[in-house]
């Protein structure tokens, strides 16, 4: 079912993002910036690791021609996006480990309340850095980004996860059995 799922957005994806004149898939496959290529990761996350990299190509073609970069941006720019990607997702599966541990923990009913604060607190700690190093980020972009390049950077940023979050729920919408809601 997850790999059904998973072409299915691979397919939306590419097919949404070619009517809106985003390089095509040769293009973005080859390096952004002579010496720099995307780092070779774990694939962390359920399901099939092409799908992820699909997702991932396409935002980075998006973001090469949103964002108008010369070749000395797009070094430093990549750079610092694909460390801010790879901490972030540290973060998420601290915050996601510890959220499933919350979750079991706030069904038992002699849960000690201790315990719970701390794993709270260590929760809202984890946010609090997550969001810290969202700043030192955009801090270290103004380095080489002008500033409407990093206003479109914000604007495409939110625009495409808001897109990828639609297009998850008409496939969900689409899957789901007839008569559930």
């Amino acid at each position: 079912m997850k790999t059904k799922i998973g072409i299915i957005l691979t397919f939306i994806a590419g097919f949404a993002f070619a009517q809106q004149d985003v390089t095509t898939p040769e293009k973005s496959a080859r390096p952004i910036h002579p010496q720099i290529q995307r780092p070779a990761r774990p694939d962390t996350m359920s399901g099939p690791g092409d799908f992820k990299e699909n997702i991932e190509d396409l935002k980075i073609a998006k973001l090469k021609r949103v964002l108008e970069l010369t070749p000395e941006q797009a070094g430093k720019f990549f750079t610092a996006y694909y460390e801010q990607e790879d901490v972030l997702k540290s973060y998420a599966l601290k915050r996601n480990k510890l959220s499933e541990e919350l979750n079991k923990m706030s069904g038992v009913k002699d849960a000690d309340e201790n315990v719970l604060k701390q794993k709270l607190n260590e929760f809202d700690n984890i946010e609090t850095e997550m969001h810290q190093k969202t700043i030192e980020y955009r801090r270290k972009l103004q380095e080489g980004l002008t500033v409407k390049q990093r206003i479109k950077l914000i604007s495409f940023e939110r625009q495409f996860n808001k897109y990828l979050t639609e297009m998850a729920k008409g496939v969900r919408d689409r899957n789901r059995p007839e008569g559930k809601q």
